[in-house]
């Protein structure tokens, strides 16, 4: 390989994160602005969103499975697929826009699908690092958050002078650019030097019982990954309750999110650095300290200032274990079993994000924004100590030669 074809292919897949999260931004961050314009009620919408998270949670183990069964697929092909269906279900939301049943439940399918794109990227990008590019998820995962944090903020400045159909519109273009983007990319395999394989080649299939009693570790990184989004999603959704609780106003809320977005770029940036330095395993359980001393901020704060060190936090919690259990997973996995890892990892986060959502709301709504914070703070903490005693530095399980 030469220097200036490497140095492109990481331009490319610094590339393919920053626009998935431009779409991710606008279909998934600003779903609720959209909705509500056209008519449907802030429950609907939630449960549209609870829908669409809990089908994806089904969608992205399949998914692990049907790349194992099926020897012609390959991980970039079915990126193709889904992000090719994400740009036609945002494109039909554009001409029905007056159906209102059809647009929900358009909207609905769409998210399912942009959730399913986010582990398999992933996948990719490790896929290229372990067969010889020098590069590394966090960095491109850091560029990721940062187009996502500069679309929050513009898009969200654009909207207020002009139509919620620009929402559609832009998750249409960016989901195209994403594709022709993976139209692109080279096969994996040509960057691999001295090794000779045929196209798709799969090991043979793990059930998801052999799977964790082949990697031990791997049920307990679920387990605490979805009590840590549970909570991570709490705050996420019902920020801005939770700041109106404290006295704050509404302007607040977008100058928070802001701050906790910049926040996790330099770390994330910089996370091949810290996890030399750590070790991933390390990382990732200060990471889950991090989240419970942030719940417990959360929890004692009487004033939005108090509020501003747990949003700084973000960059010691968020920021670290996103690129963490990314790389655990393939650090500890064989070959034939890392797109299942990957997208059982998203799966467990994607279901703390439901739980988040659906149990925060009726805790909420029935109990108060303090009896809500109380749930934060047990669940981030039963997902440190999980971290803490099932996480820890596995043997790489080899690929069977053929």
């Amino acid at each position: 390989m030469t220097k200036g074809y490497t140095d492109r292919l990481k331009q490319q897949l610094n590339l393919l994160q920053g626009i998935y999260w431009v779409a991710f931004c606008s279909i998934s961050g600003f779903a609720t602005v959209f909705l509500l314009t056209k008519g449907l009620s802030s429950s609907t919408i939630g449960i549209i969103i609870a829908s669409a998270s809990l089908i994806s949670v089904f969608a992205q183990f399949a998914t692990g499975f049907i790349l194992d069964r099926f020897v012609n697929l390959t991980v970039k092909k079915v990126l193709l697929g889904y992000a090719g269906a994400t740009t036609v279900l945002n494109a039909l939301i554009l001409l029905v826009q007056s159906y209102t049943v059809i647009v929900a439940l358009l909207y609905c399918v769409s998210l399912v699908f942009l959730f399913n794109v986010q582990p398999l990227i992933t996948t990719l990008v490790y896929q290229y690092i372990n067969s010889g590019l020098n590069t590394t998820f966090s960095f491109s995962r850091g560029i990721g958050s940062l187009t996502y944090a500069l679309t929050s903020f513009f898009l969200g400045k654009w909207l207020d002078a002009h139509s919620s159909l620009s929402v559609p519109v832009l998750s249409t273009t960016t989901m195209v650019v994403l594709f022709i983007l993976l139209l692109t990319l080279p096969k994996v395999n040509s960057l691999k030097k001295n090794r000779q394989e045929d196209e798709g080649k799969r090991a043979k299939e793990t059930s998801l019982g052999e799977v964790f009693r082949k990697y031990p570790t791997m049920l307990g990184l679920l387990v605490g990954l979805c009590c840590i989004f549970i909570f991570h999603t709490v705050v996420n959704v019902f920020l801005p309750q939770m700041i109106d609780n404290v006295g704050g106003k509404n302007t607040q809320v977008g100058y928070a999110i802001a701050l906790a977005a910049f926040c996790e770029i330099p770390i994330m940036l910089s996370f091949q650095r810290i996890e030399a330095r750590f070790t991933v395993q390390n990382t990732l359980k200060i990471s889950g300290v991090f989240f419970f001393i942030r719940s417990l901020i959360y929890y004692f704060a009487g004033t939005f200032l108090m509020f501003l060190p747990a949003q700084l936090l973000q960059s010691f919690s968020f920021a670290l274990i996103t690129p963490a259990y990314a790389h655990y997973v393939n650090e500890i996995m064989a070959e034939e079993d890392q797109v299942k890892g990957q997208t059982f990892v998203m799966a467990a986060v994607t279901l703390g994000n439901v739980v988040g959502s659906l149990v925060g709301g009726q805790l909420v709504q029935n109990l108060g924004v303090s009896a809500m914070l109380l749930f934060g703070v047990l669940l981030s903490f039963v997902g440190m100590l999980v971290l803490f005693y099932t996480v820890k530095k596995e043997p790489k399980q080899n690929t069977p030669s053929n």
